[in-house]
């Protein structure tokens, strides 16, 4: 009873990561059902094992119960992220809204995301449509596919960026005017609860704002 234990646990642990490795949608409820099954197989085993058995009942309730509290600990922050993540609605009413608010000149958009990310593409792809609803300028109508230097995950705001940079100074960078446009973007999308990083790029043309949907996009 004490191996078979062991191996359902294993089983237990293992088939969540089998289940995102074949493809199939990553479902965090699904595997903390699984991982939560493996915990109970593993203190059942804790309370039937030779060595341990002749501990008392109180000494093993005690044990079991902070085994379980940390474990509860560690993993509900990231769990209750995933969640989040799998579960998040763009409002996409609020942001098209908050676009609109801006009523004089507006950067150009040009949205971009990973070659090798269909996830974050899609996900990029609504808010194409979210940029020409509200009357911006979106370069070419279409998501490009776009490899950074320095890739990131979430989501990117790329501007011009004037100044020199020191080669041997890993904290000086380039200045970005804070524009209405840049402004008017990171409130749109702080908004409906997703937080967008900047950076410059003395490559960019000045008035284009390129917006990057990395991995893990939707992440407040």
């Amino acid at each position: 009873m004490f191996k078979l234990d062991l191996y359902v646990a294993l089983v237990c642990v293992l088939f969540p990561l089998g289940w995102s490795m074949s493809g199939f949608r990553p479902n965090i409820v699904g595997a903390c059902v699984c991982w939560g099954a493996a915990v109970i197989l593993l203190l059942h085993a804790f309370w039937i094992f030779e060595k341990t058995a002749r501990l008392s009942v109180s000494t093993k309730a005690c044990i079991s119960a902070v085994v379980i509290v940390f474990i509860v600990g560690m993993a509900w922050s990231p769990v209750a992220t995933e969640f989040q993540r799998e579960h998040f609605t763009v409002d996409s009413a609020a942001f098209i809204k908050a676009l609109k608010a801006q009523t004089g000149p507006r950067y150009v958009v040009r949205i971009g995301c990973p070659p090798n990310s269909e996830e974050a593409c899609v996900f990029a792809g609504h808010f194409l449509d979210f940029f020409r609803e509200a009357g911006w300028v979106v370069e070419g109508n279409s998501i490009q596919r776009v490899q950074l230097g320095k890739p990131e995950a979430g989501i990117l705001l790329v501007l011009h960026g004037t100044g020199t940079i020191d080669p041997t100074n890993p904290h000086s960078g380039l200045w970005v005017l804070q524009s209405p446009s840049l402004v008017t973007i990171t409130k749109a999308f702080a908004g409906i609860g997703l937080t967008a990083g900047q950076r410059a790029d003395q490559g960019m043309p000045e008035g284009v704002v390129a917006i990057h949907f990395g991995y893990r996009s939707i992440a407040p």
